[in-house]
């Protein structure tokens, strides 16, 4: 098992899990963090793109001292944030040293794990309280699979999701959770990653689940290294991708993605929302109408780097939040990593929030 490098600096706290009840904001004690009460179903989901050590090269982060960037030192720190968190699910990105690392920690914290791997190096993983879970089915996801669609070679950047079907053990509640992580480049592979993973998700309820069975809670979290406003973000939300802002020499492929993907959305069966559309309270007639209010509700950064500073992380369909570092928080070492945050993305987390019956049935909606 590896050895993490002890702590030299305490982790921040910065990780307060908040309800929104008649437009007020209240802090949640830890009593009511996790498990049935009143009726209510709490699950807390973690989402972290936690910087592989295989990509965490100085010449990237030439801020960053050299002993901070080592896997030693930011290891520790990546477990204490999750430690921390205490979720109930936590989906991680780029997450390498599984074997010798991730799996015997997690596994030590209570955590079940099934990840796949993109080119043997780092993973997309969810892992889940195996006292309260367990896993009914599991799919991964290769996006690759665009390239045969779309017949261009550009499409091959073997990133990859997982999807896992949950079952909680005490109300018997089903939840299909995904990890995913998309390309970091243009917009139109990440456009046709999304549809892709979609469709992937919607043949994934259809084999699971019959056609009048109610469907299950649906969360998807990942670094989709997309800002709020990007044609990855509207295709989630089952918004029209803006035609007008497409490159003329684009135009012909993302009217096929364009094409496909509301083809999709016709049959598919579930609607997608982001869990930190309340993170700036949005009055409720407002959360499934207008995309520029709902995106008001997004903290500015969740990957902060020399080069980078965007919205990039996201938990879909949710009600609850979590209270984002500052960005004087972010840049009192430049930027991230630094030796209090051992990753160049914040974690975020969402509270999902689903009312019982006396039968422990559903009620209520994520």
């Amino acid at each position: 098992m590896y050895s993490p490098h002890p702590f030299t600096v305490p982790i921040k706290q910065r990780s307060h899990i908040h309800k929104v009840e008649n437009g007020i904001v209240h802090k949640m004690t830890n009593a009511e963090l996790g498990g049935i009460i009143s009726n209510k179903l709490f699950i807390k989901v973690l989402s972290y793109n936690v910087l592989a050590d295989c990509y965490s090269h100085y010449f990237m982060f030439k801020y960053v001292d050299h002993s901070i960037l080592k896997f030693k030192y930011r290891s520790f720190r990546i477990l204490e944030e999750i430690k921390q968190s205490n979720s109930d699910i936590i989906c991680l990105q780029e997450v390498d040293h599984i074997h010798d690392f991730y799996k015997p920690n997690l596994e030590q914290l209570g955590y079940s794990i099934q990840y796949t791997l993109r080119r043997e190096k780092d993973a997309v993983l969810v892992g889940y309280k195996k006292d309260y879970f367990l896993l009914l089915h599991q799919e991964p996801v290769d996006y690759n699979e665009i390239m045969a669609i779309y017949q261009d070679k550009s499409f091959l950047r073997h990133n990859k999701a997982q999807i896992c079907l949950l079952e909680h053990i005490e109300s018997k509640l089903k939840l299909i959770v995904i990890s995913s992580h998309l390309f970091w480049g243009e917009d139109n592979i990440k456009s046709a990653q999304t549809s892709l993973l979609i469709q992937k998700l919607s043949n994934f309820i259809e084999v699971h689940f019959k056609e009048d069975q109610e469907l299950p809670g649906i969360i998807i979290c990942g670094d989709f290294n997309s800002g709020l406003k990007s044609p990855t973000v509207r295709m989630i939300y089952g918004e029209q991708l803006d035609m007008e802002a497409i490159h003329p020499k684009e135009l012909a492929l993302y009217n096929k993605i364009n094409q496909l993907y509301q083809e999709l959305t016709r049959k598919k069966k579930f609607k997608l929302i982001s869990s930190y559309q309340k993170y700036n309270i949005i009055p409720e007639a407002d959360m499934h109408n207008d995309l520029e209010r709902r995106l008001k509700g997004h903290p500015s950064f969740t990957n902060y780097t020399g080069k980078y500073k965007d919205h990039f992380d996201y938990i879909f369909h949710s009600e609850n939040l979590l209270e984002m570092p500052t960005l004087e928080d972010l840049t009192m070492e430049t930027a991230l990593p630094n030796s209090i945050f051992p990753s160049d993305h914040v974690r975020i987390e969402a509270l999902f929030s689903l009312e019982l019956n006396q039968n422990h049935r559903i009620v209520g909606k994520l």
